[in-house]
């Protein structure tokens, strides 16, 4: 399709063409043709000057009647100026009726009238230069004998020629109209095309700053939830710091327990097989004093209480006194203040401790099997991340082709029917003579 710059170079050129055959006609026009063309007009207008010897197809640049009235609408001119008028508008028809009286091919069109208007300066020049010449010409031969002139042949043109011409501009013309009916559709889209990639690209924009808004927001969430994370792992690493602390402290308690109770069982084997063996005179004598030297050692109080003095039960104090006398070591102190502040409690009390004991265990226990969870399931995920990021193996070279599997086929097996004839003939050719 052909653009509005093509279209226009065309014009153009056919603008300079119709100058150019303009020019040309008027250079080949002789000064007999030119004499007797223009002596009609000579005659009615008078003395002859350079307005009345251009050719009829160059309209000459004077003041048309509308243009004079134009100027003064309202006010009657003078006579001269109504004498000028008058002698423009008679020379106007006069050229109108020339004009008309022209052959096809002489004829000018409104589109080569304004670009004469609309010429360079260059040609406007020659063709003032030519006018001047043809007028100097015409006043030589006004000096010089009138000879008899040459006429001018001139080809016709029949109707069906002016008629295909015409044709072929209107076709022309409706081509050009067409073009340029097909270049304002093509405008037309593109000008919604640019309206609708201007749309796009502002919603484009939009989503941008969304998404880019979202994934600000997604950031704040994530570092607020790793915040809080770090906060409770830290929290919990302290609880088990904690839980660990007093499992250990716990084990060593039971241990110290565990290790007191067998002290005090080979304690009391140690008391009875001495009981067994110490003479029983000798504990009565040495009773009292030994009783006397605990007090003063201990204070009078042991075990918790007073010691009970009864002279009646000499084998009780006895025993509580031998009991004195063994059990005078810091460790075993503190056995028996771990006994009695364990006779002391209730056994409700040691159940539940017991009960919560065992459920911190449980919950260790259970933190622990999460943990290791949580290893496995990040390890696996950095397979995984290995696996995707891994180059994929291409494979190179022919592949390789399986053994083609041959079809079996069945073998026909040819079974001989045989008739009672047939049977009748073999049995006697069979028999033996």
């Amino acid at each position: 399709m052909t653009s509005r710059r093509e279209i226009f170079d065309a014009f153009s050129s056919h603008v300079s063409s119709t100058v150019a055959s303009h020019r040309s006609f008027a250079s080949q026009v002789p000064s007999s043709a030119r004499t007797s063309g223009h002596g009609a007009e000579c005659g009615a207008t008078g003395p002859h000057t350079s307005d009345s010897i251009i050719p009829p197809h160059v309209h000459k640049p004077a003041e048309t009647i509308d243009e004079e009235w134009a100027k003064m609408p309202f006010v009657m001119p003078d006579d001269e100026e109504l004498f000028r008028i008058r002698g423009l508008e008679k020379r106007r028809k006069e050229q109108k009726k020339l004009d008309n009286m022209l052959p096809v091919a002489e004829k000018t069109t409104f589109a080569s009238r304004m670009a004469a208007t609309v010429a360079s300066d260059s040609l406007k020049e020659e063709l003032l230069a030519i006018n001047e010449h043809i007028a100097k010409e015409m006043e030589s031969i006004k000096a010089a004998t009138v000879l008899p002139t040459e006429h001018y042949h001139k080809e016709k043109e029949n109707m069906a020629e002016f008629i295909a011409k015409k044709r072929e501009i209107f076709l022309v013309q409706m081509s050009l109209d067409n073009k340029r009916a097909e270049i304002r559709k093509l405008e037309e889209r593109s000008f919604q095309r640019e309206e609708a990639l201007r749309k796009s690209e502002e919603m484009l924009v939009e989503d941008t700053a969304q998404f880019e808004a979202f994934l600000k927001q997604n950031d704040e969430k994530v570092q607020e939830a790793l915040k809080k994370a770090e906060q409770q792992t830290k929290m919990k690493q302290d609880k088990l710091a904690d839980i660990k602390r007093l499992n250990a402290s716990m084990a060593t308690i039971k241990k110290d327990l565990n290790k007191f109770q067998e002290q005090l069982d080979e304690c009391k084997k140690y008391k009875d097989f001495i009981l067994s063996l110490t003479p029983k005179d000798w504990l009565d004598a040495n009773s009292n004093t030994a009783l006397e030297s605990t007090r003063k050692k201990s204070g009078d109080v042991g075990f918790g209480g007073e010691i009970a003095v009864n002279d009646g039960s000499g084998e009780e104090v006895d025993s509580n006194t031998l009991e004195k006398m063994y059990f005078q070591s810091p460790n075993q102190a503190k056995l028996e203040e771990s006994i009695s502040a364990l006779a002391g409690v209730p056994p409700e009390f040691i159940e539940q401790t017991e009960k919560s004991q065992e459920k911190q265990r449980r919950l260790a226990l259970r933190e622990e099997k999460m943990e290791k969870q949580r290893m496995e399931q990040e390890k696996r995920a950095e397979r995984s991340l290995e696996r995707a990021h891994a180059p994929i193996p291409r494979k190179t070279g022919k592949p390789v082709m399986f053994r083609s599997r041959l079809f079996k086929k069945k073998k026909m097996q040819v079974t001989e029917v045989k008739t009672d004839d047939d049977k009748e003939l073999t049995e006697f050719l069979e028999r033996d003579y």
